[in-house]
């Protein structure tokens, strides 16, 4: 007993230091972003006051030039002493203010009391001697000073120069009452960690020892939620008290649902409640991977979606597994509309769900248990993806939706590639060198998501070598017709990657976009298209195991 109990001690202490360590990383990250949006606030409020101050004191020199001009060419130096004087009494950021002759001479002066600052800013004139309008700073710390010279000018004739300064103390000032901001607000995000950690200790300590709930009543509870969820009932979440991988399945689905919901709260207050087809939108938009270039897994990957309407049914993402394994996902949804985007975002769901389980498995399974680990990456196939998302399809859709899916897993370190497929267009291959060909990884003919009960998906392998580039496309990409109801067709597609197979992958999939624009000569599409690219950009000096098991064959 006494053993016994020595180690369930053990145990919570562990999982309670882990979870302060946790925290802990948390609140220092936290830290670090105030004090990066303190750096970019500053930086950005400076650069707004000193334009904002250098505009008004070009305008205000320019004013004065124009009314001194004819003054300062006739001699009249107590007309231009006049003319300065209203300036410095309107405005009280203004330092000093005085006007030089053509000779740099001091000729008019505001009211101010340092004589030093006429001589030390002629001495910068006499330094470079320029006729058109500037601004620069002089001085150090508390005592900076903006300071904005203007010609006085009639013609072509050169008079002399109105030089107004400007006391920075505002910007000072401005700066000063953001680094109080951050001190409060890291203040406050300290204390609010010490506390996070601490109510977290507590629940982790107690979920250590409590005994764990059955598995299935919590994927039961799941399945139906996502079910909900997709069916529109945004904000639904699910009870799962149970710890390890299931619980933190539960928290991953409310988090998500919460995200989903919190979007649509966010859309209504902004918009004042608009229409279902725009809330829809903006969901499909937060499920799609931005365009931008990824590296991931030893990877360059990038994807466009261009959706034929407000809502459509594409859908595309990747899932890092490890440092060098990478998997790829693109679907194709029939339909367009809500009820295609709620589809979308119901597969987005599983995929995530399962991607979860499986982390959550390879976590437990690096505490020493190769044989575990193997076990779990032979359960976790892609064939095992293909028939829960099947099964998801045929509960949301009812037999009235059916999507085309295909799923790649990528190992640069292996240099091969896994796949399976479910009615979708087979990805292109694209060598790195002249000795293959371009071609298809067809592994052959399947059913669609949704379509069968009882569907059989087959999985393959290839080699994927350093260079090699892989490209994926939606069926609205090769079915876009252009006026003389002529379809681009696969084998445009496929010319177009083989001339361009050099490109980076952002330069291959602008030239696809590019090349089916100019053919469709300004005709609509009628279906969403995506294209999604990933070459396998691992360094040679990695360790590289070539992977040669012909299994793609030409459609």
């Amino acid at each position: 007993m006494k053993n016994r109990l020595n180690i369930a001690v053990r145990l919570v202490l562990g999982n309670t230091l882990a979870i302060v360590a946790v925290v802990g990383i948390y609140g220092y990250f936290n830290l670090q972003r105030i004090a990066s949006i303190f750096s970019v606030t500053s930086l950005r409020q400076t650069a707004i006051l000193r334009e904002n101050l250098q505009e008004r004191g070009v305008a205000e020199a320019k004013r004065v030039a124009s009314n001194t001009a004819f003054a300062l060419s006739n001699n009249d130096y107590g007309y231009v002493q006049n003319a300065l004087k209203p300036l410095v009494e309107a405005d009280a950021s203004l330092a000093f203010a005085f006007i030089l002759d053509r000779d740099q001479a001091l000729v008019a002066k505001g009211s101010y009391e340092d004589t030093r600052v006429p001589a030390r800013v002629i001495e910068l004139e006499q330094q470079q001697i320029d006729r058109a309008a500037e601004a620069r700073e002089i001085g150090q710390g508390s005592d900076r000073s903006l300071l904005v010279s203007v010609p006085v000018t009639s013609g072509d004739r050169f008079w002399g120069r109105v030089v107004l300064g400007y006391s920075l103390k505002g910007v000072v000032e401005q700066l000063r009452l953001l680094e109080r901001w951050r001190e409060d607000e890291s203040r406050k995000s300290m204390w609010a960690t010490v506390v996070f950690a601490a109510v977290l200790s507590v629940l982790g300590s107690l979920a250590t020892v409590l005994p764990t709930v059955s598995a299935t009543r919590p994927i039961l509870t799941l399945t139906r939620a996502a079910e909900q969820l997709a069916n529109g009932k945004l904000g639904i979440t699910v009870d799962v008290q149970t710890d390890g991988e299931l619980g933190i399945l539960g928290a991953a689905f409310n988090h998500m649902s919460a995200q989903l919901a919190g979007l649509v709260e966010e859309v209504k207050l902004k918009a004042g409640l608009e229409k279902e087809i725009e809330i829809a939108e903006l969901v499909q938009e937060a499920l799609i991977p931005v365009p931008e270039l990824q590296r991931v897994g030893g990877m360059e990957l990038v994807g466009r979606y261009y959706p034929a309407s407000r809502c459509g049914g594409d859908w595309w993402s990747y899932y890092e597994i490890s440092p060098y394994r990478t998997l790829i996902l693109v679907g194709d949804v029939t339909g367009h509309g809500v009820s295609t985007t709620l589809i979308t975002a119901s597969v987005n769901a599983c995929c995530d769900v399962l991607r979860k389980t499986t982390e959550e498995l390879q976590n437990l399974s690096t505490m020493g248990d190769v044989a575990l680990r193997d076990y779990i990456f032979e359960r976790q196939s892609l064939n095992y993806l293909l028939l829960n998302l099947n099964q998801l399809i045929l509960k949301v859709g009812r037999g009235r939706f059916m999507m085309t899916f295909s799923a790649v897993l990528l190992d640069t370190r292996a240099n091969k590639m896994l796949f399976a497929n479910a009615g979708h267009e087979p990805p292109l291959l694209i060598p790195g060198d002249d000795s293959r060909s371009l071609e298809p990884v067809y592994i052959g003919p399947s059913v669609r998501l949704g379509e069968s009960t009882r569907p059989q998906f087959q999985e393959g392998s290839c080699s994927f070598f350093q260079g090699d580039t892989l490209v994926w496309y939606t069926d609205g990409l090769v079915e876009t017709a252009n006026i003389k109801q002529q379809a681009y067709g696969i084998g445009r597609l496929m010319r177009v990657l083989k001339k361009g197979r050099r490109e980076s992958v952002e330069g291959l999939s602008e030239s696809v976009v590019n090349s089916m624009v100019s053919f469709a000569q300004g005709m609509g599409r009628q279906d969403d298209m995506t294209i999604v690219i990933v070459r396998n950009s691992r360094s040679d000096h990695e360790v590289r195991h070539d992977f040669r098991e012909p299994s793609v064959v030409s459609s």
